[in-house]
């Protein structure tokens, strides 16, 4: 009885080994594209890159190793740089830098102080 169970045990874990020599040799090859593609890329060119635990992380490449990349966060508090190594990377994202609050909210401001003096310029102008 011991010996059927123990060969059964030998026949599941022959059938599940080439199934996870497969998937380490995907996992190398995808990491080895992540490593591809980040090496690529422009110096301080602004990246998304979501991880395999599903957390996300918005920042500037500074610079790429054979193994990771070093990224600076974007955050509104300035953090150290951060190493991301490629096996964690489930994508890479190239996003844009777009305008802070503060300079939305200056542009706003000129642009109203702009209109009233250009409505009280037009009411002086016609004024009799």
């Amino acid at each position: 009885m011991h010996c059927r169970r123990f060969i059964a045990m030998l026949l599941v874990l022959a059938t599940l080994s080439p199934g996870a020599a497969h998937a380490q040799v995907a996992m190398a090859g995808e990491a080895e594209r992540w490593h591809d593609l980040a090496a690529r890329l422009e110096p301080a060119t602004m990246i998304t890159v979501r991880l395999k635990d599903g957390s996300r992380t918005r920042g500037i490449v500074l610079g790429v190793d054979s193994s990771s990349m070093t990224l600076v966060p974007k955050t509104r508090i300035p953090v150290s740089p951060r190493d991301i190594r490629f096996d964690d990377v489930a994508s890479i994202e190239r996003t844009k830098q777009g305008m802070n609050p503060g300079t939305k909210v200056v542009i706003g401001a000129a642009s109203l102080v702009g209109g009233m003096l250009l409505i009280m310029a037009v009411a002086f102008a016609n004024w009799d």
